[in-house]
């Protein structure tokens, strides 16, 4: 015995007592013995069986679908299997990886064997027959002996329905295929059967071979139940009776609603954006004119630039020029030129703008504009420096000087006096 030889018999030991062999029937069968003059050791033995089970663990299934179909043709055949039943039956096996020699002389033999003999079984023997078939009757069943025979062989299949089952009935049943698979697909509606996989094939016996059926009950959703519809197989039912003309009416249904807004809603939607977007560009074109200095002063009119005022000491003293200009406020009457403290420094504000102003810029962004006689400092629409100033410069460095009945000093950004 060489190593291969080993493992065939380990899996057909396996298959036999479907994957559930102890380790006394193991030296029973002698195997280990035979493992030992291989040079493998107990272990090795352990090692071995546990590769050979898993390796056929994934045709178990099928394996035992085989088994199904093997038992349900013998008890409609009272176990006299024809070769054309043999044959279908190896053909099954061998897909499932098992070898014709071992399903003829070891497996079929062992599963007939589990099957207790009928009570006409012994008469069945002792008649010599040409073939077996004979027995359930080769001749042309009609459809109601054909639809019982099904439904007495699907009966004991509760919840799954193999493919070898359905299998079993077209080689255990001498019919017209097209009938027993409309009778077959009948039974499966009534009972509530739907397909584990898709159905393929081009007829109506290949598609139902093709996958096994499950009992709606063992699952929520059946993906494939209406999946025969190819080829449309509809029991006997009564005559359909038309109701009467008052139940034919056409239902109308109620109006779905409107998904999203109305055509309305969307152009008033529209109409109010572009109301706001001009409204926007109305703001910012108004805030623009606001904020632009008046520019009175053509650019040949505008004055030149004056310089700095100097002091003008004269021989004869000081002399002060008082201008009036006097204007009704709050305080009544204000006297521009009388307005001078003790120190020089003008009080007075007056409320009426520029007569001109320069386009010169100072540090300040100021520019220098006149009220009349006076002079000032404007920046930004309002008086920087008051114009209550005989002269005045630009902001340099912080500081501007100022001319004041003949006398110059400078002053902040403030209008203080610095020294």
């Amino acid at each position: 015995m060489t190593l291969d030889d080993l493992r065939e018999r380990i899996k057909d030991e396996v298959v036999l007592h479907e994957g559930d062999v102890a380790e006394w029937q193991w030296r029973q069968m002698g195997l280990p013995a035979e493992a030992a003059e291989l040079g493998l050791s107990a272990a090795d033995f352990s090692r071995l069986v546990n590769q050979v089970s898993q390796s056929i663990a994934p045709d178990l299934p099928r394996i035992s679908d085989v088994k199904t179909s093997i038992q349900t043709l013998a008890r409609q055949r009272n176990k006299q299997l024809s070769e054309r039943d043999i044959q279908q039956i190896v053909t099954d096996a061998e897909r499932a990886r098992l070898t014709r020699a071992f399903v003829v002389d070891t497996w079929l033999p062992a599963i007939l064997a589990t099957i207790p003999d009928s009570p006409t079984a012994s008469s069945a023997m002792a008649t010599p027959a040409a073939d077996p078939l004979t027995n359930l009757g080769q001749t042309t069943a009609s459809a109601g002996v054909t639809r019982q025979k099904i439904r007495q062989i699907l009966a004991g299949h509760d919840q799954l329905i193999p493919a070898g089952v359905l299998r079993s009935i077209f080689v255990a049943i001498d019919d017209d295929p097209q009938r027993m698979a409309d009778e077959v697909v009948a039974y499966l509606s009534e009972q509530h059967f739907a397909a584990v996989n898709p159905p393929q094939g081009d007829t109506l016996k290949d598609k139902l071979l093709s996958t096994d059926w499950k009992h709606l009950s063992s699952w929520a959703d059946a993906p494939y139940r209406d999946m025969l519809t190819k080829e449309p197989v509809v029991p006997p039912r009564p005559a359909a009776v038309t109701p009467p003309p008052s139940q034919n009416r056409p239902v109308s249904l109620p109006p779905q609603a409107e998904k999203g807004l109305p055509n309305w809603a969307v152009l008033l939607l529209a109409v109010l954006g572009a109301v706001g977007i001009l409204w926007l560009v109305w703001l910012g074109v108004s805030d623009r004119q606001a904020t632009r200095e008046p520019t009175s002063i053509a650019s040949d009119t505008t004055p030149a630039k004056r310089t700095k005022p100097k002091k003008n000491h004269s021989a004869t003293g000081k002399s002060k020029t008082k201008r009036t200009h006097s204007e009704s406020g709050s305080n009544g009457t204000i006297d521009l030129g009388a307005t001078v403290s003790r120190n020089n420094e003008p009080t007075a504000k007056p409320d009426t703008p520029y007569d001109e102003i320069e386009r010169a810029v100072g540090q300040y962004g100021e520019r220098r504009a006149s009220q009349g006689s006076k002079w000032g400092l404007w920046r930004k629409k309002d008086w920087m420096i008051l114009p209550i100033y005989d002269d005045i410069t630009l902001f340099s460095d912080g500081r501007a000087t100022v001319l004041v009945n003949n006398r110059s000093y400078e002053i902040n950004r403030q209008g203080e006096r610095v020294e």
